[in-house]
């Protein structure tokens, strides 16, 4: 019998909770959130995967194995359905969506390798029984309820499709940047950097062509307008100019944003910052009792000279929305500039 464990503080903690009975307990992924993936053993040997979440533990049922959970709290890894038949998943909003295989295939045999915190996700997945030359077998990136053959998506003047190689998706940031190797047929072992080529950005809030009606909101520190100097996606961002200290917020009025939502909000740090916190938030209207929803993070939590993504859940119960926007705090005097991009929901 063995037992997972977390280390918060100085002090460790048992994972409790997991059926009693179980044996072969591992804890595999944590997220910045402090949520945890996992799997067991039950006493009939049938493999669980579990999430602990503040202390509460949620079993996500047998046949199941974890390999990434990210900091929206889902789960991609790897399922059983019968024999033969091994396709990967992701496990979000209490609900399993099972990724199939690429092509025709009867039987699907899935390597799930990693997953970003916006949901897009790599492995590898091998397809069985389908038409002859159903080329249903391959490397894959999933992303907005997609399964790409990942081959697909290179450019075809790169010397990954020039000279026939196939890689093997080790990586992926939030940057959608990717980490590939490929052994050619002397077993020659090459690693690979493969970064996405600009593309238009698709959020709601890409701030491509103008400010999009965000403008300050707070304290006369802040000014707003659109820059290229950063971008998380497309050519461009809303770069917040922080002129001095004290507190700071950014907003767009009556933002189109359903009930049960999840906001993502793409927020670049400069290397010097200094604020104390920052907080995306969405604020109700008069209806909803102007309540507030946001995500405070201190800047001890946060990537600087990097892009952070940041969630926040409108309640399926929400009415519609006031405003949507960034808040920051600077105790200290402090000059520079902050990025927001790519705001989707």
């Amino acid at each position: 019998m063995s037992a997972a464990f977390l280390f918060s503080h100085g002090a460790v903690s048992k994972l409790n909770g997991i059926d009693p009975a179980a044996v072969q307990v591992h804890a595999q992924k944590i997220n910045s959130l402090g949520q945890i993936a996992g799997e067991y053993r039950d006493a009939s040997n049938l493999l669980h995967t579990f999430i602990y979440d503040q202390g509460v533990i949620t079993d996500l049922g047998t046949f199941t194995t974890p390999s990434d959970l990210n900091d929206r709290g889902e789960v991609f890894g790897e399922g059983f359905q019968g024999p033969h038949s091994q396709p990967c998943f992701i496990y979000k909003n209490g609900t399993f969506q099972y990724l199939g295989a690429l092509g025709v295939a009867a039987y699907v045999n899935c390597s799930a390798r990693r997953m970003n915190n916006a949901g897009v996700a790599i492995g590898y997945v091998t397809g069985s029984g389908g038409p002859p030359n159903a080329n249903s077998s391959g490397a894959f990136l999933y992303s907005d309820g997609k399964l790409n053959r990942f081959t697909d998506l290179i450019v075809p003047s790169d010397e990954l499709i020039r000279d026939n190689l196939s890689p093997e998706l080790l990586l992926i940031n939030d940057k959608n940047e990717i980490i590939a190797k490929t052994v050619d047929a002397g077993r020659n072992v090459q690693y690979y950097l493969l970064t996405p080529v600009d593309a238009a950005d698709s959020a709601y809030y890409n701030f491509e062509a103008d400010t999009q009606g965000w403008s300050n909101a707070g304290e006369d520190i802040l000014t707003v307008s659109t820059s290229t100097a950063q971008k998380f996606a497309g050519a461009s961002s809303l770069a917040i100019q922080i002129s001095t200290g004290g507190f700071g917020r950014v907003a767009v009025a009556t933002p189109p944003v359903p009930a049960g939502r999840t906001l993502t909000f793409h927020i670049y740090l400069p290397a010097d910052a200094n604020m104390d916190w920052i907080q995306p938030f969405a604020q109700e209207g008069e209806a909803g009792g102007w309540n507030w929803h946001g995500n405070w993070q201190p800047l001890s939590a946060l990537q600087l000279g990097a892009w952070n993504t940041i969630t926040v859940q409108v309640p399926d119960e929400a009415q519609p929305l006031n405003m949507v926007g960034l808040e920051l705090y600077m105790s200290q005097t402090y000059s520079g500039t902050v990025y927001v991009d790519s705001v989707s929901f």
